[in-house]
């Protein structure tokens, strides 16, 4: 990173393996990034902390955030998973428990085509109309 907190262009391509990597669920609403940043630093240095927030819905049920983070070492990614359980803010009584996780990884395979039903198979497409 620059001194003046840009990004350069070979950090922000650069790839982390999985095991670099954590799910994190049950984020509460209140916590804000540079909280949960301090919360799970105490592992290692934090690469990379996104938080989806699922936006709001009059009068819906409000859904707990989740994120992911990524630490520079898979050290600091295997603490975090043996500190468990975390909780939100830290050292509370009644804090949140959070939820954290090894990340999954997804194949790399073509999605699927769902097969045709029976009753799409037998339509026959009607011939060209014409005039």
């Amino acid at each position: 990173m620059s001194p003046d907190g840009v990004l350069c262009a070979a950090e922000s391509s650069r790839r982390y393996s999985d095991a670099q990597q954590l799910f994190l669920g049950n984020l509460p609403h209140g916590a804000s990034e540079e909280e949960l940043r301090a919360l799970f630093g105490r592992f290692g240095a934090v690469a990379e902390l996104r938080v989806h927030r699922p936006p709001a819905t009059v009068g819906a049920h409000k859904h707990p955030n989740y994120g992911f983070i990524t630490y520079e070492s898979s050290q600091a990614a295997h603490d975090c998973l043996n500190a468990a359980p975390l909780y939100f803010p830290p050292d509370s009584a009644d804090g949140v428990k959070l939820n954290v996780e090894e990340k999954k990884t997804r194949g790399r395979e073509a999605p699927r085509r769902r097969p045709l039903s029976s009753h799409r198979a037998a339509f026959q497409p009607r011939p060209a109309y014409r005039r």
